[in-house]
Formats: C-alpha cells, structure tokens, sequence
C-alpha cells in the first residue's frame, strides 16, 4: 500500500521539485517531433505543470500533464497473434516509412491505422534524436514484435 493511507505531512516529505526526467524526454521529444510536422507520431498540444494541494497525493509536489493528439486506430498485436497476411504486410511497410529512433521498442509504442495504412510511434520519454549515422534496419520487426526473424 505504501503511504496511500498516511498523513498529508508523510506523503508531503515524498515531495519532488524537479519535472520528472521521462516527462522531460517526452515533451522534448514531441515538441521537436511537432515543430519538424512529423506525421507519424501525435503532435504536442500543451502541457501543464502544477503543484499537488494538501489532498492531493503527494502534497507540495508536482503533478504534469501533457495534451496532445490523439491518433486513429489502435495497438498492433504482435507476431505471435492472428493477423491477416496482407494486413501485417502493410503494417510493416507502415511502419518502415514512420520510424524514427525509439528506446522502449515494442507493439504498446504503436498505433497501426488500417484504414489509412499508417502506423504512429508514440510514448517518447525514452527515446533519442537522430543522427545521420541512425538508418533502418530489418530487425527492428522482431524488436517491436511485428515479425518473427
């Protein structure tokens, strides 16, 4: 249970001052991402940073919000789960032409749109900018579970 249950003082000596180091890398992330018109990630609409009252969890901490687009479609399953041949096709074709460099590979980091046959990468508090020396490389299937080597 932790300290749900404790006194406000308690929960308030748990206090962080500093923004959090993945909600840092998240905006940072989609900031650059929307100021660059990626159209395979969401774009970022906002965020907000408030400090947690008496009743809140953490008294005298912080609580971040971060707004930002919301993308059609939804999780692709990966390989080892039933999906039509050509679907999983196009998905991987998709999801060549949206990658960009991403530390936490994995299906529940995409948004795979049928109808449009467009995949969205998201989830980027852990991530890095690219480099010239960042290309494509075919085992990122198997590293976001999309395909099996």
């Amino acid at each position: 249970m932790g300290t749900y249950f404790s006194s406000s003082e308690e929960r308030a000596e748990q206090a962080i001052h500093d923004m959090g180091e993945n909600t840092r890398f998240e905006i940072d992330a989609l900031r650059c991402l929307t100021q660059a018109g990626c159209s395979s990630s969401p774009a970022l609409l906002g965020w907000k940073r408030e400090t947690q009252s008496n009743t809140d969890w953490v008294p005298g901490g912080y609580i971040e919000y971060i707004l930002m687009e919301r993308m059609p479609g939804v999780r692709p399953p990966p390989y080892w789960q039933p999906m039509a041949q050509e679907e999983r096709d196009r998905l991987l074709k998709a999801f060549k032409e949206a990658y960009l460099v991403h530390l936490d590979e994995g299906t529940r980091n995409l948004i795979w749109d049928d109808k449009a046959g467009k995949c969205y990468i998201i989830d980027w508090e852990d991530s890095l900018e690219t480099t010239a020396e960042d290309t494509w490389e075919d085992r990122l299937y198997s590293n976001y579970l999309l395909q099996w080597d």
